[in-house]
């Protein structure tokens, strides 16, 4: 966390109460409409927020201090600059196989999943061991230099997606 949200919290805490005193962490947090707590907001504001903050934690402190979101991902430092139109596959995507789709939405929700807990693309590994390996992957990877390797990280990263995955099948299967 930095300390420039720390500031901004606090900035706007001052100015959103009475001349004598801030707006409270309670006040505010009902002002986030439920997305933020009151908890959340006073550690952030006494600069004891450590973590990473959620998208909906990001949502609420908006809300809640009437600022513009991408003013609270600046100054906590994990704003990414996002295309104004949204994402849709060129029609040459259609050509891929359900697996190759799988595959390619899996590398799309960690880079998104990665976005938001404000981390490097490639986490560290739990085990080595559980790697998998690319060619269980029906994929071709671009990478800056030519090669088309996945690297260890991203690979855990698909497979840590597909045992999500697999959960959810089961959990609905059970349920329908």
């Amino acid at each position: 966390m930095t300390d420039d949200l720390q500031k901004i919290v606090v900035a706007r805490l001052v100015e959103l109460g009475t001349p004598r005193r801030p707006l409270s962490y309670r006040a505010a947090a009902a002002r986030g409409q439920g997305h933020v707590s009151h908890g959340t907001i006073g550690r952030i504001a006494r600069g004891e927020h450590t973590g990473t903050l959620e998208e909906e934690t990001l949502d609420g402190l908006s809300l809640a201090l009437d600022l513009p979101r991408t003013n609270l991902e600046k100054a906590a430092g994990v704003y990414r600059e996002r295309p104004a139109e949204p994402f849709v596959m060129p029609p040459r995507a259609s050509r891929l196989t359900r697996r190759e789709r799988e595959a390619v939405l899996n590398i799309i929700d960690a880079l998104l999943a990665a976005a938001e807990h404000a981390r490097p693309a490639q986490p560290a590994l739990a085990s080595p061991r559980r790697l998998l390996r690319a060619e269980e992957y029906d994929l071709v990877a671009h990478t800056p230099d030519g090669s088309g390797r996945i690297s260890p990280a991203d690979m855990e990263i698909i497979r840590l997606h597909k045992e999500e995955q697999k959960r959810n099948t089961k959990r609905t299967r059970r349920q329908g």
